[in-house]
């Protein structure tokens, strides 16, 4: 059984827990939607909408008729892109030697949570486009 102490820790441990990921959660997909509509407004672009919930984020961009489509394709990747900017620089910091558990903690948690923002995406992306193909809508 665990002592009255251990258990207020592990409450308290729990709590930080939640906070942190819900913090570093929603920076990064932040993150991840601020660099679709800043490459967006970098190629000449329109970027009037940016929503972060509970089931993550949407921004919204619109480009000019006749617009070449490689500009829609560099906005596209730049959210992917920041993912794995934010992933390589958690790696970098954590070979360089960061002491003390919180912050390596803080490290691998955001290099983490940024990896599984651009793995879901990707795969999100995927069932859209399937269920556009198969259902047509």
């Amino acid at each position: 059984m665990i002592a009255g102490d251990n258990k207020r820790g592990y409450v308290v441990l729990a709590i930080k827990m939640t906070l942190a990921v819900y913090i570093v959660g929603h920076g990064l997909i932040f993150i991840h939607e601020m660099s679709h509509g800043c490459t967006a407004l970098a190629l000449g672009g329109y970027f009037p909408f940016l929503q972060i919930d509970a089931e993550g984020g949407r921004s919204i961009f619109l480009f000019p008729l006749g617009t070449p489509a490689w500009k829609e394709a560099l906005v596209m990747l730049a959210g992917s892109l920041a993912n794995t900017l934010v992933s390589m620089l958690a790696l970098g910091l954590l070979a360089s030697g960061i002491k003390g558990r919180e912050k390596r903690f803080l490290i691998i948690l955001t290099g983490g949570l940024s990896g599984q923002i651009y793995t879901l995406g990707y795969i999100q992306a995927l069932i859209e486009r399937a269920n556009e193909e198969v259902f047509g809508s």
